[in-house]
């Protein structure tokens, strides 16, 4: 397995970028990270799909974040980070790819392919996101009844006071994050999961905001679900059974699609379902791409 680092121009930054070499006969995969703020490292997990799928991987940190680390970002928007995409596609002459998207690396795939034109984009997969943020509310809301009376008053505290920095708050993200959204990662883990990256706050609180339970940045209005029947891609959907994005909000998803369409539901896998199931996610991918 050869994999090649290279940094792309992007306006006056640059974005870092790891392509994991396969077969070029095989139409390669590209992946969009969550966040906002976050970096690919935990998509590393997944090389070995370069190797039993014979395709070639693409991974990137987004503006602002990771290696593509940028401090003169002042004012985050979405713009940002479609453009970044389209100009990395570009950049990197690509006439046809596959794209899969995690958390908000799929709200990004959304928005292209119903804000925009980009024909050089076949199958989507859209792993463990959201098409409205007014259902990912609702939703997070009904999983925090399922913590401790403790960590509900907490919640219910910070929300009262705008105050996410006390002990009891940040107790109840652990708990809440362990039980939807990955465990605690040790040194047994792939080193992917355990090195210091740089996560991109700036990037998060604009964009979504300081509470994980509720959109109050700029994507409080994020509402696409009336929008997913102008999308024309075949669409792999990957959630699991303990996710926070709910099997009620993947529903959704499915439900309001009109294109070519599965949907696959990971038993016992929270949020980072690549991670506690990963065996199943890679045979996922690989029964959805086949040999294109």
């Amino acid at each position: 397995m050869h994999i090649k680092e290279i940094y792309i121009p992007y306006k006056d930054s640059k974005t870092y970028c790891q392509i994991i070499e396969g077969n070029k006969k095989k139409t390669p995969l590209v992946f969009l990270h969550g966040g906002p703020g976050s970096t690919h490292n935990s998509f590393e997990i997944l090389y070995d799909f370069a190797i039993q799928d014979e395709r070639t991987l693409i991974m990137y940190d987004q503006q602002g974040c990771g290696q593509s680390k940028n401090d003169n970002i002042e004012s985050y928007d979405v713009s940002l980070y479609l453009d970044e995409f389209e100009n990395l596609i570009s950049k990197l002459n690509l006439s046809k790819i596959h794209l899969l998207g995690h958390s908000f690396g799929g709200m990004l795939i959304i928005m292209l392919l119903t804000t925009r034109n980009n024909p050089f984009i076949d199958k989507v997969i859209l792993s463990s996101t959201l098409s409205s943020a007014s259902l990912w509310k609702k939703e997070c809301y009904r999983l925090i009844n399922y913590l401790s009376d403790e960590d509900k008053e907490a919640i219910e505290s910070a929300n009262i006071t705008h105050n996410y920095e006390s002990d009891a708050y940040k107790k109840a993200m652990k708990d809440f994050k362990n039980k939807y959204i990955a465990r605690d990662y040790t040194e047994d883990d792939p080193s992917c999961l355990t090195r210091e990256k740089y996560l991109d706050e700036k990037a998060y609180l604009q964009l979504w905001g300081p509470s994980e339970f509720e959109p109050l940045g700029k994507l409080k209005d994020y509402e696409y679900t009336d929008r997913l029947n102008k999308i024309k891609n075949d669409v792999l959907i990957i959630s699991g059974t303990d996710d926070e994005s709910t099997p009620l909000i993947n529903k959704t998803i499915y439900d309001n699609l009109t294109c070519r369409k599965k949907w696959v539901l990971l038993n016992d896998a929270r949020h980072m379902t690549y991670f506690d199931q990963k065996d199943n996610y890679l045979k996922a991918l690989k029964d959805f791409l086949k040999d294109e």
